[in-house]
């Protein structure tokens, strides 16, 4: 179907349903873009909740990656103390396929920090890494960052990479994976 067939449509009590979604059927058939100006067609407001999406566009791209080298598991639920009602939905973990250890913790972040990653950040990754017995935490931003994040906190590495969003997302990912290669060699030095 073209975006041409979604509009000029006659409407009753009995198809109206559809036109809100012939309109959201047009914005993405004729690959148009939302703005804030009133424009010539109807449309029905949406929300993206962008957070979500980077987080799992990233995971499902790590996962096709990283397997079967890693296990990895999206969306990993731990609970603290019975009854105590404090739990923890960490993004990603990777996991030795052999042994069954966490190798890794990543948590992804949609934002744009002024300089580096915040302190409330850090304290959640070392939080995930602690609680799932983890080295290595690594927060993923989607734009490089001005002070990148490589420091130790006890036993756990916590450092930051890049998963762009520009350009292509395929080199964007190969870089990704370099900058995880690092950590990873200067782990096992």
């Amino acid at each position: 179907f073209s975006s041409e067939a979604c509009v000029g449509r006659l409407y009753n009590r009995l198809n109206a349903d559809y036109g809100l979604l012939h309109s959201l059927c047009y914005f993405f058939l004729s690959e148009t873009g939302p703005t804030h100006q009133v424009g010539e067609r109807a449309m029905l407001p949406f929300l993206v909740d962008m957070a979500r999406l980077y987080e799992r566009f990233v995971a499902l791209w790590l996962k096709q990656r990283l397997e079967p080298r890693y296990v990895v598991k999206i969306q990993e639920h731990q609970t603290l103390g019975a009854g105590a009602g404090v739990s923890f939905k960490i993004d990603i973990v990777a996991l030795d396929p052999t042994t069954g250890t966490v190798r890794c913790v990543f948590d992804t972040k949609y934002k744009v920090p002024d300089s580096g990653p915040d302190n409330a950040d850090i304290y959640q990754a070392v939080a995930y890494a602690t609680l799932m017995h983890a080295s290595e935490a690594i927060l993923i931003y989607p734009v490089e960052l001005a002070f990148p994040l490589d420091i130790q906190v006890g036993d756990i590495r916590v450092r930051s990479l890049t998963f762009a969003l520009e350009g292509d997302l395929e080199a964007a990912g190969g870089a990704f994976l370099r900058g995880l290669g690092a950590a990873e060699a200067s782990r096992s030095a």
